[in-house]
Formats: structure tokens, sequence, C-alpha cells
């Protein structure tokens, strides 16, 4: 059974960060805009993706535990690996490459993060296989894009493999929100 609060914080938390993300990218990409508010909204992005890794491991821990916390972990250090990216864009514009490569090493983290969510979806008999199987794919996208960076090659797997990122919000949200009330006390 799905834990309602688990899969509502985190397909919550999913959502708020698509809109961070988009305003704090588009930021960044106008050179006259001012840093700040693309800092600030990166910072708030960071914050979610600790309240998501609570919330997968909410949803992924009644059917191991361990792996559930190894999720959560991954996730929970990608953010801390972002959030150390971003201390670049204090410099304002000069930073700006040197946050884009700490992110492009953060995302070789967000993507094992992934492979090992997709892992444990397959795992979860409460979640759909399929669902499992699509967060490997994004996971793998992720990885090779970070590592193709990395060696100088611009892969773009993830501008298809995302998709396994969208669908876990829609699925989160779905689930718990069909869940139970009631259904809600995360395993500890």
């Amino acid at each position: 059974m799905i834990d309602r609060r688990s899969a509502l914080a985190a397909g919550f938390g999913l959502l708020a960060m698509v809109v961070l993300s988009g305003y704090s990218f588009a930021t960044l990409s106008d050179a006259g805009a001012d840093l700040r508010g693309a800092t600030a909204g990166f910072a708030i992005v960071a914050v979610l993706d600790v309240v998501v890794a609570w919330g997968l491991y909410g949803v992924l821990a009644p059917a191991d535990r361990g792996l559930a916390q190894l999720c959560a972990g991954l996730r929970v250090a990608y953010a801390a690996a972002f959030l150390a990216a971003q201390g670049n864009l204090l410099a304002g514009r000069s930073g700006v490459d040197a946050f884009e490569r700490g992110w492009d090493l953060a995302l070789l983290v967000f993507g094992v993060h992934l492979l090992v969510t997709g892992w444990a979806a397959i795992r979860a008999p409460h979640v759909p296989t399929w669902l499992g199987a699509l967060l490997i794919l994004a996971g793998a996208g992720y990885a090779g894009d970070s590592l193709g960076t990395i060696a100088g090659y611009d892969l773009g797997l993830a501008t298809f493999t995302f998709v396994g990122e969208v669908v876990l919000l829609g699925w989160l949200l779905w689930a718990g929100y069909r869940a139970p009330r009631g259904v809600g006390n995360s395993p500890a």
C-alpha cells in the first residue's frame, strides 16, 4: 500500500522543482539577468530534493528499506553536490561556467540515484514495474550525459529519457490522492 503523505510530498516537491528550475535556468540563460533570483531558486530546489528523498523513502521502504535508504541517500548527496555547484553563482556571471561543470558532476550522482530508484520501484509490488523501467532509462540517460560531458561529448540522452521523471511525478500525485486517507505513517 502507498504511503499517502510520502507520495504527495514527493509528487508536490517534484512539481515545485519543475517550476523553480524552469525559472532559474531561464534566468541563468539570460545574460542580462541578475543571478540572485536563479541562485535562490536553485537553493530551494536543493531543499526540495531532500523533501523528495524523504517522500521516495516512504513510498519505497515497505518493499526494501535498505534500497530505499540508498535511494534517499543518493538524492541527498545529489542535492549537496548541486548546492555546492551553486556556490559558483555567487561570483556572478563569471561563475556560470564553473556552476555548469559542477552541475554536470552532480548529475552523475543524480543518474545513479534514478538507477537505484528504478530498481527499488521494480522490486516494490505497489509500484508499477514499467515505472521502474522508465526511471532506470532516465538514470542511464543522466549518467551517460554526465560522463559524456566530462569526456567532452554532448550526448543529449536525457533529452529523451527524462520522461521517466515526469511519469514519476504524475504517478506519485495520482497514487497519493488515490491512497486512503489515514494511510500516511511513513516507515521509520
